[in-house]
């Protein structure tokens, strides 16, 4: 899938799992010291000037997901953000929060798609016409 650009700070580099080491664009950006916070920031900051954007799909996670979620929606108003509700966590809470937001971005039964759905490339790539 060579449209999907995923952003990883080096900072958590010993812990990234193989199978996001291997999508063909994947940039890693740098670790600020020991300082996880500065290189959440640094990676949040060069992944949101990549735009503009189709769209943004937020998977699984805790409140860094939540907040990137916020950055995106606040910086690129009106391009669709997705939670990944199938994936929990963050993305789960987000998707209820948001469910009116995101509605209008999706056509009929999308919406059980994005609650239900567990193999994500072929309906990533299905959502944005690919």
């Amino acid at each position: 899938m060579d449209k999907v650009r995923i952003f990883q700070s080096r900072f958590f580099e010993s812990v990234v799992p193989r199978d996001s080491r291997e999508f063909t664009d994947l940039v890693w950006t740098p670790a600020v010291s020991n300082d996880r916070d500065a290189s959440l920031r640094l990676m949040r900051d060069l992944m949101l000037n990549e735009g503009p954007f189709e769209a943004a799909f937020f998977i699984g996670g805790m409140e860094g997901v939540e907040d990137e979620f916020d950055l995106f929606s606040r910086r690129w108003t009106g391009t669709p953000a997705f939670p990944i509700a199938s994936t929990g966590a963050a993305a789960r809470i987000l998707f209820d929060r948001y469910r009116d937001n995101i509605l209008p971005y999706l056509s009929r039964g999308w919406e059980n798609r994005l609650r239900e759905e567990f193999v994500y490339r072929p309906f990533f790539e299905e959502l944005l016409h690919l």
